[in-house]
């Protein structure tokens, strides 16, 4: 996916659905262990360096890395590599649920800010630690298991609705036609590049959605 020196190959149209499928993969794999390694420290001995700043930078990379995966599904023009992209979105989006939802780095953050306190960060630093309070407690983090199971059962619904509403709305083919007359104003070299169609056709493509819409 990327060379070296490069932190991700946006070279999307070159992308096979089947390096889209593996790389998601892959990427979900590298960073559940990442993240994992940063729930996994005892509440003792969390500092900046082992919780904060590791959270800050697997954000960032995260951010990073699935760009060319997710992004594809709204530029290219290969349906098959579209769909690969709307898969590998749905999936990222139901893990970066599933990271939101971990109650171990939640109770580590909010440890940092108890026992080692937010003194001497920046206030970015400092307003991530806040902001990644707030957002735990509205996942319901420091509720019981079965709520915050609930809450993550909601999260993961409304996340697929969202990515399946946001692809079907790339592949919608609707268009509105505009006689040149009724375009009056526009600039014409944008007028020039609007895609030009026959107002016969249109007429015969208006009347059949109107039978569909009367049969049923």
């Amino acid at each position: 996916m990327k060379a070296k020196g490069i932190v991700s190959n946006w070279a999307v149209d070159k992308l096979t659905p089947t390096q889209i499928e593996e790389e998601t993969q892959a990427l979900i794999k590298k960073f559940t262990a990442e993240y994992e390694s940063v729930g996994s420290v005892p509440k003792n001995e969390v500092n900046f360096a082992n919780t904060i700043q590791k959270l800050i930078d697997l954000d960032c990379s995260l951010t990073n890395e699935e760009g060319p995966l997710d992004f594809p599904q709204n530029v290219v023009t290969d349906k098959a590599i579209r769909d690969a992209s709307v898969e590998a979105a749905k999936k990222l989006s139901q893990f970066e649920v599933e990271m939101a939802m971990k109650k171990d780095i939640f109770d580590n953050v909010v440890a940092f800010k108890e026992n080692v306190g937010l003194e001497g960060l920046s206030p970015e630093q400092k307003r991530f630690v806040e902001k990644a309070i707030i957002a735990g407690r509205r996942n319901g983090l420091h509720l019981g298991e079965a709520e915050r199971d609930k809450v993550k059962a909601v999260k993961k619904k409304i996340s697929e609705i969202g990515t399946q509403f946001h692809s079907n709305l790339n592949e919608d083919t609707t268009f509105v036609a505009f006689t040149v007359e009724e375009l009056a104003g526009v600039p014409k070299d944008l007028i020039d590049s609007f895609e030009k169609v026959d107002i016969s056709l249109v007429s015969r493509i208006i009347l059949l959605e109107l039978i569909i819409f009367i049969l049923g």
